[in-house]
């Protein structure tokens, strides 16, 4: 086994591991333990530290013939697993335990330490054996209550079954043996075996499994099959179906019970007590009895699970007093106490009485039960036993909490919240809304009719298409104009919810109503001000463009003139400024543009655009080095402005280019195709500089340049944005300096459907 030198930043780590660790540790010098830890005590069952030094402790461990072991023999078995965790069994004076020990030598001076750690897995052993123990009974069970399970293949469009459910069925020797103990049953073979009278039954259960109906929830059946031998079988069939996110099945399977001889015995007592036993469940109830005599109680089987796994129950069921006594919440035994004292005191014949208290589960979880007491005497009137339901209202407790806690939310609201029944009369109003119509807190709304309220252009609107689009959807929601108790008209946002029975008939509808009388005045306000400042940049634009136009056309001029090369030189200086300042002034003039342009429709030819694009700017440095590779995957023509796309692919393009790696290779690679909603995709990824991530949430703002190294007005991205949203899209960006800029953008397509 290899070994590590130890070093004082280890030892000093190593202490601390040492004594923190659960894991028992064990330090070994040949044939010497040096030290153990406080784990390593307890797991060989010592009763204090100093003991480790007293004899061999290892004689403490003995294998499963009860042989024990010395130190020397066991570092000989842990050397014949030097470089891999091993599991080991042992049997200490406590118990039989499993423990992975894995080796480790560290080099100390001229010492070789062996640090041997054993995690102790003795619990999740014996949760394997339990397993597999459970797994056998399951199938003892399956066999004793003449019971088979089954699983449908989509692909065969099949029953994969096993051989105890060929023996229910029959017919085995007309079904395909796929593996040891399976068959393939097919949907037709398994349908003929069906009582003709049952095919029905039958057909709606494979219906709801392929329409997805049952999602995640277990659906039973029962039906009649006729055997090949003519027996006619009563089967109670389980389904269940996986369900993913998409509402695809992705699994169906379920158990076939042969019920025939429970059928005839039972009849429908049997499925009486099924649906009780159902509905005792659905309703958090469960059965006790408490033997007066005894002082012990029997419960039944929801009991435990509503009261926590920690009580102990002995067998039928029995549960100790006092320990369900000490579950009761403190503040509550009185409560308790109470509710005995008057069932032993009670002298009526039918005695019945109801008491509610909490009781804290074992790891520490508060429910709240109710609880139903009945008292039964003997022929003298001694008490014989009490009885009664237990019930779990946890969930009714937390939804009056909840209830309670909403109402007041809503009655604080500023909003204007109102319920309305099925015929668009008034359920409840809040505070705000009693302010706003004008109802003082003693007025009854009930039934009052919300159309008095209304103005004429909101009874319309909510007559006429906000109701019914909320009752089909499930909600609408939009802008209105309603009529406060003054008649002032004010401008609002209102929410209409329906909510429905289980019949999917509207029970009732609820609307949240905000007023944003204030929102809409700053937002005509704020339109007002961007069409102003719109226009004064287009117009301010429009008259630069005059006289920079005559200091370029100044250059050429002086160019062919002046033959001094110190002047030459400072106007080459002005005209790369005057130069920059025109494509200043030509962007802001492109911005303007987008802002008021209508957008014209037309079929977009990618290919054609994106080598304009790529021409345009040949003259920019590093150009030669970028290489584009362009993938365009549409099944038909998209539909939008050729004008607006243009100007998005021509600055992703630039941008591609200007940010590529000075004198390196690079790519960019320019993807357009549709997504499942069809809408267009066009993704752009570089291998250029790269964007640093606390300022890619800037770079679509005017003016920002992420690099000043870069030549440029600002507003490449800018405009790119505007020219997206114009098109009631997306852009996104994701990067990582030094490898590269992906931007990706999605747009509607322009087609009416």
């Amino acid at each position: 086994m290899e070994s590590r030198t130890v070093t004082n930043d280890f030892l000093i780590d190593a202490s601390f591991f040492f004594k923190q660790s659960k894991d028992a540790i064990f330090i070994i010098d040949h044939d010497k333990l040096i030290d153990t830890n406080r784990a390593g005590v307890e797991l060989l069952g010592l009763k204090a530290h100093d003991d480790v030094f007293d004899d061999d402790v290892f004689k403490l461990i003995r294998d499963q013939k009860g042989n024990a072991y010395t130190l020397q023999e066991f570092i000989t078995h842990l050397n014949n697993y030097p470089h891999q965790n091993k599991v080991f069994q042992f049997i200490t004076r406590f118990a039989l335990c499993w423990v992975e020990i894995s080796n480790t030598i560290y080099k100390k001076g001229n010492q070789d330490l062996l640090f041997s750690i054993w995690r102790d897995i003795t619990e999740s052993k014996q949760m394997e054996f339990t397993f597999q123990s459970n797994e056998k009974k399951l199938n003892e069970a399956l066999m004793l209550a003449n019971c088979a399970t089954w699983e449908y293949d989509f692909e065969k469009d099949a029953f994969i079954v096993c051989k105890s459910m060929v023996d229910i069925i029959g017919g085995g020797e007309d079904f395909r043996i796929v593996e040891q103990g399976k068959y393939l049953v097919s949907i037709d073979q398994y349908k003929k075996l069906i009582h003709p009278d049952d095919r029905k039954v039958f057909d709606k259960t494979r219906k709801r499994i392929v329409n997805n109906e049952l999602d995640n929830s277990i659906d039973h059946t029962e039906y009649r099959i006729i055997r090949p031998d003519g027996q006619i079988r009563y089967l109670y069939a389980t389904t269940r179906v996986l369900v993913e996110k998409d509402g695809n099945s992705i699994k169906q399977y379920g158990t076939i019970q042969d019920i025939t001889e429970i059928h005839k015995i039972e009849g429908e007592l049997s499925r009486s007590k099924e649906q009780l036993s159902d509905a005792l469940a659905l309703a958090n109830l469960s059965m006790w009895e408490l033997d007066v005599a005894s002082d012990r109680m029997k419960v039944g089987e929801n009991f435990v699970k509503m009261l926590g796994e920690g009580l102990t129950v002995c067998e039928g069921n029995v549960v100790n007093v006092d320990d369900f006594v000490s579950l009761i919440h403190p503040d509550d035994l009185h409560t308790y106490y109470l509710a005995m004292d008057r069932a032993m005191k009670s002298r009526v014949e039918d005695y019945l009485d109801f008491t509610e208290y909490r009781i804290i589960r074992p790891k520490g979880e508060i429910r709240n039960i109710y609880i139903s007491i009945k008292v039964q005497k003997d022929h003298e009137g001694n008490h014989l036993r009490h009885f009664g339901t237990i019930q779990d209202i946890t969930p009714i407790r937390k939804a009056i909490a909840e209830k309670e806690r909403f109402g007041s939310i809503i009655e604080a609201t500023s909003d204007i919240v109102l319920m309305l029944d099925k015929h668009l009369n008034l359920i409840y109003l809040n505070q705000a809304a009693r302010d706003f119509y004008g109802f003082s807190p003693e007025d009854n709304v009930t039934g009052f009719p919300v159309k008095i309220l209304q103005s004429e252009h909101s009874q319309k609107l909510t007559r006429d298409y906000a109701i019914p689009v909320a009752a089909s959807r499930g909600i609408w929601s939009g802008e209105n104009v309603i009529q406060r108790y003054d008649k002032e008209l004010i401008t609002v946002s209102q929410v209409i919810i329906s909510h429905k029975a289980i019949d999917g008939e509207v029970e009732y509808y609820s609307s949240i109503i905000r007023d944003i009388s204030d929102q809409k005045q700053i937002e005509q306000d704020l339109k007002y001000k961007n069409k102003e400042l719109d226009t004064f940049v287009y117009k301010a634009s429009h008259d630069l463009r005059g006289p920079i136009a005559s200091l370029l056309g100044l250059y050429k001029i002086v160019e062919n003139e002046i033959k001094d090369e110190k002047a030459l030189e400072y106007f080459d200086l002005y005209n790369k400024q005057i130069t920059r300042l025109n494509d200043i002034i030509l962007t802001l003039i492109q911005l303007t543009k987008i802002k008021e342009v209508d957008i014209n429709k037309e079929k977009i030819n990618f290919k054609s655009i994106i080598n304009s694009c790529i021409n345009l700017f040949t003259n920019l440095p590093n150009f030669d080095n970028v290489r584009f590779n362009l993938k365009i995957d549409l099944d038909r023509p998209f539909v939008s402005d050729r004008g607006l796309i243009t100007t998005i692919l021509q600055n992703l393009v630039e941008n591609a280019i200007k940010y590529s790696k000075p004198g390196q290779p690079g790519d960019v690679d320019i993807e357009i195709k549709r997504n499942l909603n069809d809408d267009l995709l066009i993704k752009v990824e570089d291998n250029g500089i790269g964007i640093e991530k606390n300022i890619q949430g800037e770079v679509f703002n005017m003016f920002f340049r992420a690099n000043d190294q870069v030549i440029g007005s600002g507003l490449g991205l800018y405009i790119l944005k505007n020219a997206v949203e114009k098109l009631n899209g997306k852009v996104s960006l994701f990067s990582k300096v030094n490898e590269g800029t992906t931007f990706s953008i999605k747009i509607k397509d322009g087609v009416q459907r």
